[in-house]
């Protein structure tokens, strides 16, 4: 279990900046589906990105800051797939929920690196923040969503963190599950609920316009 609470060192603002810390970041997940997180190091990771050792450290304090910028890097490029997936599921008519989920949950599965260190920042307060962060972000691409629902707004925000919260809940527990079969029943599960408050609201909005 890893306990450093660690961040970004400098945050990069050139472009040659930017380039460093890409490649330390694709190399840190190539390492980690190569070989796994127990003998992944600051030297390998050095080695595979084709950089001085004092170049990762003077972007990354240790591994574990590494692993930190990489799942926020993550979070980021799946809500924003997510939201155009959301965005175009919800201009053609109600939105697919149960696919729009399943699609989530295989975004995060497939991204280099990520369901490695998940497990060992899952509990840390850096990972909070950065959850946090990825929900609010999730709450406003879920309330363009769902503007149809006739609540008031500070209604619809509750139901869309509600949501954010327990879809965020559910992915925790499917990607950091022991095998597959796990994994899926919670993917179900997470189906079944979001599904049925998705239903729940659709169905007041229909109510409501007839």
């Amino acid at each position: 279990m890893l306990v450093e609470e660690t961040s970004l060192r400098i945050k990069p603002q050139q472009k040659r900046a930017v380039e460093k810390v890409d490649r330390i970041l694709k190399a840190t997940a190539l390492l980690l589906e190569r070989s796994g997180v127990e003998e992944l190091n600051i030297l390998a990771i050095a080695r595979e990105a084709d950089l001085p050792p004092a170049t990762i450290y003077h972007y990354f304090e240790n591994r574990t800051a590494i692993f930190m910028a990489l799942a926020e890097r993550t979070m980021h490029e799946v809500d924003m797939a997510f939201a155009a997936a959301l965005s175009a599921a919800a201009g053609s008519g109600d939105p697919d929920w149960l696919a729009l989920l399943r699609q989530l949950y295989e975004a995060y599965k497939a991204a280099p690196g990520y369901r490695h260190v998940l497990p060992l920042l899952r509990y840390s307060a850096g990972l909070r923040e950065i959850v946090s962060v990825s929900n609010r972000r999730s709450v406003e691409f879920l309330m363009a969503a769902l503007r149809h629902i006739p609540v008031p707004a500070a209604r619809l925000q509750r139901v869309a963190l509600m949501i954010a919260e327990a879809v965020q809940c559910f992915l925790d527990l499917a990607l950091c599950a022991s095998d597959d079969a796990e994994a899926e029943a919670y993917v179900s599960e997470m189906q079944v609920i979001v599904g049925a408050i998705a239903l729940h609201y659709q169905a007041m909005a229909s109510s409501l316009s007839r």
